[in-house]
């Protein structure tokens, strides 16, 4: 590289150009609210929240007619929601040799909303 190079002009051009690269790029500026959503066989709504990495959890809400909150679940982050009922849930988990166990969960204490 020639003695009298400008190393600074040119990276303080390279600079400015990414910095306006990026700034063009749009990002979301939300994400959706839940990841995903079901509805239950008495028309109740069913939402899944993003999952707590820490605790390896995931929350499924359930909500009224109406919208409003009227219960929560609970589950191991591994399990994977197959149908849920207005008095049971069913989910799925697969083990490190791909054997699927079905779990039954009764659903005691919510109110029909």
């Amino acid at each position: 590289m020639p003695a009298d190079f400008p190393a600074a002009d040119v990276m303080a051009d390279f600079a400015r150009h990414e910095r306006s690269r990026l700034e063009q790029l749009r990002g979301h500026e939300t994400l959706p609210a839940f990841t995903e959503l079901r509805s239950s066989d008495d028309g109740r709504l069913w939402l899944k929240d993003y999952p707590d990495y820490e605790l390896r959890t995931v929350a499924w809400y359930r909500l009224s007619m109406a919208g409003q909150l009227v219960g929560l679940v609970t589950l191991p982050m591994d399990e994977r929601l197959l149908a849920v009922t207005d008095s049971q849930l069913a989910t799925v988990v697969t083990d490190e040799l791909d054997v699927a166990t079905v779990i039954l969960y009764e659903l005691i204490g919510l109110i029909g909303g």
